[in-house]
């Protein structure tokens, strides 16, 4: 049996990570499998690729859905987005228990006005694929993404599911959205830095001119 808890390392802001820990009780059970992690990511949230490059001696990954940082969430499908991992194993052949730390990097969008604050983030799903023997239960591949679903023989494996840890809370990360009310101030605010980022650079610009031109009428006299 394998038991899957997950947390937001941190709850609030723009930047968290999603840890995991998945705890196998007898690994003997789970020999000749591979590990993978289903993320299903709402359109306010979204896994870097570049940055999960950097994870490549813990785990492989697929993306499916938009994970261009630059777009606002007004720009992104309603649908999000979905990432799957498959996780490099340690050996945990010879250990009577053991437990894999898989941690996603994640990133919030700015929102739209007066959005909620609040953004539910669903737990992955956790699990194995494993050769077709008897002793395996038969189990339903995860529904999941099409192009993520053909990575898989279906006819020569089994799924195993990893159970959840009954007492993980639901995720929920915090991150800043403007108000409408707040426009007018705002846009006061803004125009008035513009403008006085103008007159400062007219103001650098009339004196370099004048600087240039006395240099110039020293020149002369001489």
């Amino acid at each position: 049996m394998t038991l899957l808890s997950s947390h937001l390392t941190s709850v609030e802001g723009f930047h968290t990570t999603f840890s995991s820990n998945i705890t196998i009780h007898n690994p003997a059970d789970i020999e000749g499998c591979s590990l993978h992690f289903l993320y299903r990511l709402p359109p306010r949230i979204f896994a870097d690729p570049y940055e999960l490059a950097n994870y490549a001696a813990f785990y492989s990954f697929k993306s499916s859905g938009t994970t261009n940082l630059e777009l606002p969430v007004t720009a992104v499908s309603a649908e999000g987005s979905a990432i799957l991992l498959q996780v490099n194993l340690p050996d945990i052949s010879t250990s009577g228990k053991a437990s894999v730390m898989v941690d996603l990097p994640l990133h919030a969008r700015y929102g739209a006005l007066d959005q909620p604050a609040a953004i539910e983030v669903a737990d992955p799903t956790c699990f194995w694929v494993c050769p077709r023997l008897y002793y395996h239960p038969m189990q339903s591949m995860p529904e999941m993404p099409l192009e993520f679903a053909a990575s898989f023989n279906t006819s020569s494996s089994v799924f195993i599911m990893a159970g959840k840890d009954p007492s993980t809370s639901v995720a929920v990360m915090h991150v800043p959205v403007g108000h409408a009310a707040d426009s007018p101030q705002v846009e006061a605010i803004t125009s008035a830095v513009v403008v006085l980022g103008f007159l400062y650079l007219l103001y650098i610009a009339v004196q370099t001119a004048a600087n240039i031109s006395k240099r110039h009428q020293h020149v002369k006299v001489k």
